[in-house]
């Protein structure tokens, strides 16, 4: 199941048998992995307690809680397994319009993407600004693909 996670430190049996994994705390069952990821309003590691409490075997998550967490216990000699995982692979498109292409290829940059085909098109908008892209802002990307821009050229010339 988890064969293409590499882990960059595992604690506890890395043999454990898991029956489902979930990313829900609320949804765990007897024998889970539960995988603790920070999203863009909560952050799942704030649930590593309670999915233990409903029978999470192993966890998977970016950091490691530092402190034990109160009221929660689990029976002697189980074994909970955790994987620390390098983190995601997924990052979140920005927009670039309006950008020169410097900008927009440091912006890329920045989230571990690369810039794509780079077509200029005639355009109203300001000479050398990117006028569209080929993944929309706020939509999910992996790190490593290339998004597509349009440049603006003077309409006028």
């Amino acid at each position: 199941l988890l064969k293409n996670i590499k882990p960059i430190q595992i604690i506890g049996d890395a043999e454990i048998e898991v029956t489902g994994v979930n990313i829900d705390s609320r949804k765990i069952k007897d024998g889970h992995l539960f995988v603790a990821m920070k999203g863009t309003q909560v952050d799942g590691h704030k649930f590593i307690p309670k999915a233990i409490e409903l029978g999470a075997k192993s966890i998977l998550c970016e950091d490691l809680p530092q402190e034990p967490v109160e009221g929660v216990s689990i029976e002697k000699g189980s074994t909970v397994t955790v994987y620390i995982s390098e983190g995601s692979n997924i990052v979140q498109m920005v927009n670039l319009v309006g950008m020169t292409l410097d900008e927009a290829t440091a912006a890329l940059r920045r989230l571990g993407l690369n810039v794509g085909n780079v077509t200029y098109v005639e355009s109203d908008a300001a000479p050398g600004t990117v006028i569209w892209q080929s993944v929309s802002p706020n939509r999910d990307i992996v790190i490593g693909d290339e998004v597509d821009i349009e440049i603006s050229l003077d309409a006028n010339r």
